[in-house]
């Protein structure tokens, strides 16, 4: 007697060795024959199917085990192919291994998504083994149960057979549309008379016109603030920078002289230079602090959310002279932390630990750790957990789903909150005086120097631009960078 037969299409690749073997060993009686949609493509023909736009995101499983993310509308014709194939060969049925929802897609044969695989097959099971249509692990079996609990659907039409437990926009592995498909269309009203195109034709272009003056009015305000307070300025700076000055007047004539006094001097380039890698420092610093803490305020529902809460923002209700002298009664020779060392015998003298790059770095990092931690916790908060299923579902570990799955989709929050930090910290001037005692030069100290102590606004005003034009400068580099990673994923 010839064994009935069964297929099985995967978006991925063939074969699934986290599927089949397990579910052949609880159907003895049933030959399985297998086929994925990416069946023969290489890495290159791959990427050419990643989604685009509004299309829906699937995620699957490469043959090398690896996990790639592809668009539904490119491989669903592929789908639908390889479905024919298991038909012409004979199969009764066929099952989607599918990390999507395919309604109404038409099959000579009974077509069945996983929810029902995992009815029939999980339904009971006293082991917890690697049944893997949604469920690879002992921990996620639970999950795909609660999915599946509320039993077979009826068929659809074309005899095609749908899972009914779950609506389709909270299946596991099922990532949400980025936009919706479409406007929401109000009923129209029993007996409302329809308008003519032209009268709404006409309407609308009147509408138009009046929501752009209305934004116009609405972005006047903000834009006189803006060009008065910093326009002006900034114009007004770039000119003093380019005049010259003799006996405390300005003299309006065009010079390049102050510019090349800076760059021609190795010691402006040093101070430079170190308040560039103090931001860089006090960056990486912050990241590496605040995501953790983030992804924890993201994740958590603890009744202790709100008291974290105003432990990370509290100290933006305290003035930063008040924070940097706190910091000095911790850190100075004769402080708490250098006090209690020495009185303990612990050390013989004290530690370095104020009027140093060491003191300025740990202020500034207290000081804009809030802003990191915010900037991140918005972005987490929006990543769709079933992402993160979806990849631990594909055998993913918790390492390699988060490293592949939620720092990738993380990476705006990464680039707002760095972009902050960084830009407050090179333009930091208070925390530098107060714990660095002036032996810690940055530039913006060097600017205050020469507009306020050798009253020679020019070379301040050249100063003070060049740290902005490179700021910039590194500010569009490191933009430019994210938005390549960032293609593809959000």
């Amino acid at each position: 007697m010839s064994k009935a037969r069964i297929g099985m299409v995967t978006v991925g690749q063939a074969p699934r060795g986290d599927v089949v073997p397990d579910m052949a060993a609880l159907m003895p009686g049933v030959e399985i024959l297998e086929a994925g949609a990416l069946d023969g493509l290489d890495r290159a023909a791959i990427a050419r199917l990643a989604p685009a736009g509004d299309d829906e995101i699937l995620v699957t499983r490469l043959a090398d085990a690896s996990s790639v993310f592809v668009g539904k509308s490119h491989v669903l014709p592929r789908v639908k192919a390889r479905i024919a194939a298991l038909e012409d060969q004979g199969v009764a049925l066929t099952v989607l291994l599918c990390t999507g929802a395919f309604p109404r897609m038409a099959a000579r044969r009974p077509l069945l998504e996983p929810q029902q695989v995992l009815l029939g097959v999980l339904r009971g099971l006293s082991h917890p083994g690697r049944l893997g249509v949604l469920t690879p692990s002992e921990r996620h079996v639970p999950l795909a149960l609660r999915g599946a609990r509320s039993g077979l659907a009826r068929p659809c039409d074309g005899g095609v057979a749908r899972g009914g437990g779950r609506s389709r926009r909270d299946g596991l592995h099922r990532l949400p549309r980025r936009h919706p498909a479409g406007p929401h269309r109000p009923a129209r009203r029993p007996g409302a008379r329809r308008e003519s195109p032209g009268g709404a034709a006409g309407r609308g272009a009147a509408g138009a016109l009046m929501s752009a003056g209305a934004r116009l009015l609405l972005l006047l305000p903000f834009t006189a603030l803006l060009g008065v307070f910093f326009a002006a300025p900034l114009a007004l700076m770039v000119a003093i920078s380019l005049s010259r000055q003799s006996f405390g007047e300005l003299q309006w004539t065009f010079t390049l002289h102050h510019y090349a006094r800076f760059f021609s001097d190795a010691y402006y380039i040093g101070v430079l230079w170190d308040t560039l890698v103090l931001g860089a420092l006090v960056t990486v610093i912050a990241l590496l602090l605040g995501y953790p803490l983030a992804y924890h305020l993201a994740r958590t529902r603890s009744r202790a959310k709100p008291l974290l809460l105003v432990a990370v923002l509290s100290p933006l209700l305290v003035g930063i002279v008040i924070r940097c002298y706190g910091w000095m009664i911790l850190l100075a020779d004769r402080g708490l932390i250098n006090a209690t060392l020495v009185e303990r015998g612990w050390l013989a003298r004290p530690l370095p630990l104020m009027y140093n790059r060491f003191g300025v770095a740990v202020a500034l990092v207290h000081v804009f750790l809030p802003f990191m931690v915010l900037s991140l916790t918005g972005v987490l908060k929006r990543i769709d957990p079933h992402a993160l299923e979806a990849a631990l579902t594909l055998g993913a570990s918790p390492r390699r789903a988060f490293l592949e799955v939620t720092l990738p989709l993380s990476l705006p929050g990464i680039l707002a909150g760095s972009l902050l930090v960084f830009s407050l910290a090179i333009s930091s001037f208070v925390v530098p005086v107060l714990l660095g005692g002036f032996k810690v030069q940055v530039l913006p100290m060097i600017v205050y120097e020469q507009v306020l102590s050798v009253f020679d606004w020019p070379f301040g005003a050249a100063n003070a631009f060049v740290l902005l034009v490179i700021s910039i400068a590194l500010i569009a580099v490191y933009i430019r960078v994210t938005e390549r990673a960032l293609r593809g994923i959000v």
